[in-house]
């Protein structure tokens, strides 16, 4: 065991101690079957995928003619060769592209569209499949096809010298991003001088393999990118070993011969950030995954003792050296695996369990972390960790001869399929004969996980139908584990949604509509007559989530959406309330009709100017039932309540008229005047009346 740390007593020493062997004593992987596919020459597998039918396309290069498994000759020395299997491994088609040189394939990934996109490097010019001619030694070469392997198109990038492709894969806008190493200076596709003697080279293309942009990254010796994928952020991670001293892209000086390089670059090929990693001899960095955290994972080999990032002994010439960092590069662990001989890791995954899968090639015989002998030279050796990098298992897989593993894709069902060439023939786990120099090998080994059962979500909403399952260790894609769902054909119908009422159950509980909205209620109610002039105010009571429309005979008075409602119009009024499941309900309706208002007018009966009478009588208008009340200005006159009022003052008055179902009506003012001219008497300063009478003639006849 390795030393345990910040432990405060033996007990807890003790429960580590048991928990640690209990994970190391776990089942092992049972091997489920392996294949072998090639032709009478070299057939060499670097890169697998597994397809969305639940198969796999593996892919590499080969020198073999027609025969065997291969269905196409070569097309110059080695081609690109890329077989299709079905889930057993049974082989459904293969295809071969190449010019009349050497290509050379590392890379696959199927695309959005079904299809797939091959990519490595090519030395020929326009031949066979080759549709571009060569720039230099050795160009990227990227073929994409159809579904069923078909050649769509190719395109080449490249610079004077040798550009070597190693990583391909789609990026979110449909595009693709394209990296290797590159000995070019600025040429044919290269638009930045080179560094040192190889730089990191990136070439972004879209969706039609058209370049957007490319990049370069290096320091002033050699820098070899071994791996590169798209991160969260969109942007990549690039990874690879160098050995180059603080210089050019390179930030941080070299630990050793040869250290592991990771640059951090953003969507457009910017670089953000670059870390070095390694002890005081060689590092070789071959895989990089961004991690659940968003962390990234490191999986390679190394040569160092402690010094350095390496925190753990050498255990043989060379063992697997895994390092975890945060998101900004920064190193959290490293772990290192391995057996008394070589060990070299050339694929790292995180797995399903937040764990990892380390893979590789080893001459070691049971030694150090190695389980199990080899078989031949060299076998297949995989190691699975925890997610803090402490050993659960290891298993080997090989023939008599050499066995080459380069990439273990996790499979749907949880298990694992291991991917190289071989050299071996039958014996050991090879169970076929060898074709030719080397064959394409693949093993199927299982999950030491048992299987859980998914259910069809055939409408994406989350929820599975029961009536349709299938046992797999991960889920397959349009499965899920929720199997609660009533009607798998709609997406807004599944457990958790809201009941709305649309006469559905739309949450599955076997209630429909059963956010249905109480009838409101609202006030005053019934019927009402009103006299002209009058506001009604209309109310309902408040309830949470709840919105209000105000209607009038069955239409919508627009705005009116609060708790009250005044009006002074007669019709026919309602409030119709909606809560927030869409249902709605709608009150009693209450009728308000309009009575006929009195006229109301003042007619005097005499002059309004009282000066000679001192009086003068005014009537109001005379109707069925009507009550009256005189007004001085703005006042009631006490008792003057009858139609005729005989006013003495000179002042303004008014008549209020009530009919018989008590509607009012304010006459127009009338003005009573008392207008008399005085003359004052200088003797005793009294005032004199003056009277004048008119006096006239009468003729004589």
């Amino acid at each position: 065991m390795k030393s345990i740390h910040f432990l405060t007593s033996a007990l807890a020493f003790f429960a580590l101690f048991i928990t640690t062997n209990m994970l190391s004593a776990q089942v092992l992987p049972v091997k489920e079957w392996d294949k072998r596919f090639g032709g009478s020459g070299s057939d060499a597998l670097y890169t697998i995928q597994q397809t969305t039918d639940g198969g796999y396309l593996l892919g590499g290069d080969s020198d073999s003619p027609v025969g065997g498994d291969k269905s196409q000759g070569s097309k110059g020395s080695t081609d690109f060769w890329i077989l299709k299997t079905n889930g057993a491994g049974v082989k459904e088609w293969d295809k071969s592209f190449g010019g009349n040189l050497a290509e050379s394939m590392y890379a696959v990934m199927q695309t959005n569209d079904g299809g797939f996109i091959l990519g490595g490097e090519s030395k020929s010019g326009i031949s066979g499949d080759k549709t571009q001619d060569a720039h230099g030694g050795l160009d990227y070469w990227i073929v994409k096809t159809d579904a069923s392997g078909t050649k769509q198109w190719d395109v080449r990038f490249g610079g004077s010298a040798d550009d070597e492709l190693r990583s391909v894969q789609q990026t979110i806008d449909g595009g693709y991003i394209l990296a290797g190493f590159s000995s070019s200076g600025i040429s044919g596709d290269k638009s930045e001088a080179g560094r040192g003697a190889t730089d990191y080279w990136l070439v972004k293309t879209d969706a039609n393999g058209i370049k957007q942009w490319d990049a370069r990254f290096g320091g002033a010796s050699n820098d070899e990118l071994r791996s590169c994928s798209q991160t969260i952020d969109g942007g990549y991670i690039l990874a690879g070993f160098s050995k180059s001293v603080i210089s050019g892209d390179k930030t941080i000086a070299c630990k050793g011969s040869t250290d592991y390089w990771i640059v951090k670059i953003n969507a457009e090929g910017v670089k953000q950030w670059d870390a070095v990693f390694g002890g005081s001899d060689s590092e070789y960095l071959y895989a990089i995954q961004q991690t659940a955290d968003e962390g990234y994972i490191l999986g390679g080999y190394s040569e160092s003792g402690i010094t350095g990032d390496v925190t753990e002994p050498c255990i043989g010439g060379f063992d697997f050296w895994m390092v975890k960092t945060d998101t900004s590069g920064g190193k959290q662990w490293d772990k290192r695996f391995g057996g008394s001989g070589y060990d070299k890791q050339k694929f790292i995954q995180q797995t399903t369990d937040g764990g990892y899968l380390l893979a590789g090639w080893s001459d070691s015989g049971i030694s150090g972390d190695k389980t199990q002998a080899n078989v031949g030279n060299g076998d297949y050796w995989v190691v699975k960790t925890d997610a803090t990098g402490v050993k659960m298992w290891d298993a080997a897989f090989g023939g008599t001869l050499d066995d080459k593993i380069h990439c273990v894709p996790q499979t749907n069902d949880g298990g694992y399929l291991l991917g190289g060439y071989s050299y071996s023939n039958s014996g050991g786990d090879v169970t076929q004969a060898s074709q030719g120099l080397n064959d394409y090998w693949i093993v199927k080994i299982s999950s030491t996980t048992s299987l859980q059962k998914y259910f069809v979500d055939a409408d994406g909403d989350g929820f599975g139908n029961p009536a349709h399952d299938t046992l797999s260790m991960l889920p397959p894609s349009g499965f899920v584990t929720n199997n609660k769902d009533c009607e798998d054909s709609h997406p807004e119908i599944h457990p958790g949604a809201d009941d709305l009422c649309n006469g559905i159950d739309d949450n599955c509980n076997l209630l429909t509509d059963e956010n249905a909205m109480a009838i409101p209620n609202i006030s005053p109610a019934g019927s009402m007559a009103i006299c002209p002039g009058t506001q009604v105010t209309f109310a309902t009571e408040y309830t949470d989530n709840v919105s209000y429309q105000w209607i009038k005979n069955g239409v919508i008075l627009s705005g009116a959406t609060g708790l009250t409602f005044q009006t002074g119009n007669n019709g026919s009024y309602a409030v119709a309330a909606t809560n927030g499941y869409g249902c709605s309900a709608i009150s009693a309706v209450t009728l308000i009709s309009k009575l006929t208002g009195p006229n109301a007018e003042i007619i005097p009966l005499g002059d309004l100017n009282i000066c000679q009478s001192m009086q003068v009588a005014l009537q109001a208008n005379a109707g069925f039932g009507f009550n009256y009340q005189w007004l001085n200005g703005n006042n009631n006159i006490p008792g003057a309540t009858n139609q005729i009022y005989v006013a003495t003052k000179a002042a303004s008055y008014k008549v209020k008229v009530t009919n018989g179902d008590g509607c009012s009506k304010h006459s127009p003012a009338v003005q009573v005047t008392k207008l008399c001219k005085e003359i004052a008497s200088s003797e005793t300063d009294k005032a004199v009346q003056l009277y004048f009478i008119r006096i006239q003639r009468k003729e004589d006849s």
